[in-house]
């Protein structure tokens, strides 16, 4: 299968996206017989040497990246994604492209027009759900347009890949007769030495109140066993510090903030973590649509983890095994739980981490999407 990955944000940035959509297609080309990546340039640098700086991998030839402008006062997402359906066209009528690939909601319009006048296949890769925002309880607008296009025009596309199975019973109750495949989140194969100083228990990404930082701090501060914590993340200098401020003094000389880092770099400060913590407050998205890339950070580098029980965790943890789940919101729970893990039988459990790792390789997600093209492809 050829096939084109389509991608809005800024390449490269901070954003969880530049990694999901870097490495989804890293491996679709790795998998298949081409993937043409489309994005906005953010940098001077090649395709190559980015890939390279941020995720110290090598590029296969037949990864084709299309670096459009960056988005400025006369580039918005009308123009690019015009100018991305053009280039699209050409490649699909010289027979290079199979199929398509769009994680952009504002993108839907033009999966509907290129399947109607190519007849290829075209998914949306939800990362969200708009198609009943009143449902939602975290949102601070109607978003009444992504409602719009979602009703619109996913009933014209061939269908949609989600991350998770509690995402797609949301939307099967809204299209019941689309296809969904499921494909969750990939991992890249980190440092998984089991090196004896894993002294810190571990956070990875922003600080945004949503993330729960705050109770993993509390939780800490609470339980019996008094853990050092890493916090590998941030966006900035100023979120950072106030972050720190806030937290109680008798507690802040056993935190570590690093603020953001590249993958080498926080392969080196997973390495220092015994347990991952995704500490996240109760909505909407936390329970039915997230799919944390610092999970699969963490069984990468062979780290087992806690997490609230959330329908979204349960799919992505195994109780007892890959980690711990408590009640959610609740700061007494995750502190029993971080003294649980702590006094657990840590080998055991990074050996069920690491087998888990391996089913959830970017190449493997790469294979499901092929493998469901190919069987749509067959099927017509």
């Amino acid at each position: 299968m050829n096939i084109a990955y389509v991608h809005s944000g800024l390449w490269p940035s901070n954003s969880p996206s530049m990694t999901f959509a870097s490495m989804t297609a890293w491996a679709l080309a790795e998998e298949g017989e081409s993937c043409h990546l489309f994005i906005r340039r953010n940098s001077e640098e090649t395709g190559a040497e980015i890939y390279k700086r941020y995720f110290d991998i090598h590029i296969p030839d037949n990864l084709h990246i299309h670096q459009g402008k960056p988005r400025g006062l006369l580039n918005t997402n009308r123009f690019y994604f015009h100018n991305v359906y053009k280039h699209l066209s050409e490649k699909i009528k010289s027979g290079q492209i199979d199929a398509v690939i769009a994680r952009n909601v504002t993108f839907l319009p033009w999966l509907a027009r290129l399947k109607k006048e190519y007849k290829i296949q075209t998914w949306f890769e939800s990362h969200d759900f708009f198609a009943n925002p009143d449902m939602r309880d975290d949102l601070k607008k109607p978003h009444k347009k992504q409602m719009r296009l979602e009703n619109k025009y996913i009933p014209h596309i061939s269908g949609m890949i989600c991350l998770q199975n509690a995402q797609i019973e949301l939307y099967r109750k809204y299209f019941p007769q689309t296809k969904f495949i499921l494909a969750r989140t990939g991992v890249i194969t980190g440092n998984q030495s089991g090196k004896k100083n894993r002294n810190y228990i571990g956070y990875i990404g922003s600080l945004d109140h949503h993330k729960g930082v705050d109770l993993l701090i509390e939780a800490a501060a609470c339980s019996k066993t008094q853990p050092h914590v890493l916090i590998i993340g941030g966006k900035n200098p100023a979120d950072e510090a106030r972050f720190l401020e806030s937290i109680r003094s008798d507690y802040r000389d056993r935190v570590v903030l690093t603020g953001w880092l590249q993958r080498n770099a926080l392969e080196k400060e997973l390495a220092k973590i015994r347990i991952g913590i995704v500490p996240l407050r109760d909505t909407f998205f936390n329970r039915y649509l997230t799919s944390p890339l610092k999970i699969f950070d963490f069984y990468a580098a062979g780290i087992p983890i806690i997490a609230p029980n959330y329908p979204t965790m349960q799919e992505l943890i195994d109780e007892g095994k890959t980690g711990l789940l408590f009640a959610p919101n609740n700061v007494n729970d995750m502190a029993e739980k971080i003294d649980l893990l702590s006094e657990n039988d840590f080998i055991k459990m990074r050996r069920y981490v690491q087998t888990k790792a391996k089913s959830l390789l970017w190449t493997e997600r790469a294979k499901t999407l092929i493998q469901n093209f190919r069987e749509m492809t067959n099927a017509a």
